[in-house]
């Protein structure tokens, strides 16, 4: 009975045994001001602009104005993992969540240097806490 017991002891401490991870991965720099508060198509200028946002992620050249894009991309990754370390090494339970949003911000300009429209799409807030 006692030996049943120091056994079964030992199997719940090697099941208990595993690995736990949580991880946050970032692509970009958040954006600097709240761009539906500080743009103004038909008066923002591509040099306010880069003095508000900074350096765009991506600039694309068109022979009537420049496309300036920003990208801030932010992963939230937990995973655990119990497994029996001792004979066989199987994992028995496995959990993971991956999460993966994005803000971007896309600034139009004419051949002048005149905001002529924007869009922006903010995803980030949405992440659940880990």
């Amino acid at each position: 009975m006692r030996r049943a017991r120091r056994a079964l002891a030992l199997i719940g401490v090697a099941l208990a045994c595993g690995a736990c991870t949580i991880g946050r991965d970032y692509v970009g720099n958040a954006l600097r001001s709240d761009p539906h508060v500080v743009l103004r198509p038909g008066v923002t200028t591509l040099k306010e602009a880069l003095e508000i946002f900074g350096a765009p992620d991506k600039i694309q050249r068109r022979h009537r104005g420049d496309i300036l894009i920003y990208r801030f991309v932010r992963q939230n990754t937990s995973e655990l993992e119990l497994q029996e370390p001792v004979v066989t090494g199987i994992a028995v339970f496995t959990y993971s969540k991956h999460q993966l949003k994005a803000n971007r911000l896309t600034l139009f300009f004419d051949d002048s240097g005149v905001l002529t429209a924007y869009g922006y799409t903010g995803g980030v807030n949405e992440l659940d806490l880990l």
